[in-house]
């Protein structure tokens, strides 16, 4: 099972899927003193691994952990991780939160409990034991995938014989902005549009008609997680909700937009 960033990009689980952005995480190094921590900044929504104080849904141990943004330097306080060795020469690690809690997994003995808490361990199981696995960098450009809204796909036979009705569309106010080749741009020349459904793919055509990109390719969408968080390219679907988005647009070969696109594939 994988550590995943769900599709409304809040919450987070496990997954037996590896080949998803979803469960990327890229390793940040985070100095305070004489003390070393990890930033986990997830590649599909570009969130970090946080903990709460937010008691773990019925059935799960401990509390709850989200996917949260960096907006303020306080905000490392939720965000911080410590990697240590299960024991020396083991390839296994546990991932304790500055508040001493351990990360650990659910569903030991229930398979349907997905959800992922930090809870305060002596002698952890193996439901707080995690591997680390390499993930190389894409040599070939990213591909977007292809539209696949829930709105567009046909309801099954089982779906009409049980009457259940179509989904609807997520609708949602995207906000965007063209910037230089080094990620500045005017704070006061934001387009607003409205969107519906997630397709990010139909995202890039709908900004490039409006600033007039004849190529689509030539362009990145970039978004930003909190005002300290790095900007990182949309490589999946926009996430399952209709909250507000601003999207920071880029040529493909700005040195803003060189972020570590992830070969889950291999």
């Amino acid at each position: 099972m994988y550590l995943h960033a769900d599709e409304d990009a809040v919450g987070v689980s496990l997954s037996p899927v590896r080949a998803s952005l979803s469960a990327v995480w890229q390793v940040l190094r985070v100095q305070r003193g004489d003390a070393t921590f990890v930033l986990l900044h997830n590649a599909a929504y570009g969130r970090y691994l946080k903990a709460t104080n937010e008691a773990a849904p019925r059935g799960h141990v401990g509390h709850r952990v989200v996917q949260g943004v960096y907006n303020e330097e306080q905000d490392e306080a939720d965000l911080c991780w410590i990697p240590a060795r299960v024991a020396e020469g083991d390839d296994k690690i546990l991932l304790r939160h500055i508040s001493h809690r351990l990360l650990r997994g659910n569903g030991k003995y229930c398979w349907w409990r997905t959800g992922v808490s930090v809870a305060d361990y002596l002698d952890p199981d193996t439901m707080a034991q995690w591997v680390v696995e390499s993930v190389p960098r894409r040599r070939s450009s990213l591909h977007l995938p292809l539209p696949q809204d829930e709105h567009e796909r046909p309801q099954s036979l089982w779906d009409r014989i049980l009457c259940v009705p179509p989904p609807v569309a997520l609708q949602r106010t995207i906000r965007f902005v063209q910037a230089a080749n080094d990620g500045t741009f005017d704070p006061n020349g934001w387009t607003e549009i409205q969107f519906q459904g997630r397709s990010v793919y139909n995202v890039r055509r709908a900004v490039a008609r409006i600033i007039a990109e004849n190529v689509t390719t030539d362009i990145k969408l970039c978004m930003r997680a909190g005002n300290l968080g790095p900007l990182f390219p949309l490589g999946a679907d926009l996430p399952r909700n209709q909250d507000p988005i601003d999207i920071i647009v880029l040529s493909y070969w700005a040195p803003a937009a060189d972020f570590r696109n992830p070969d889950v594939d291999t």
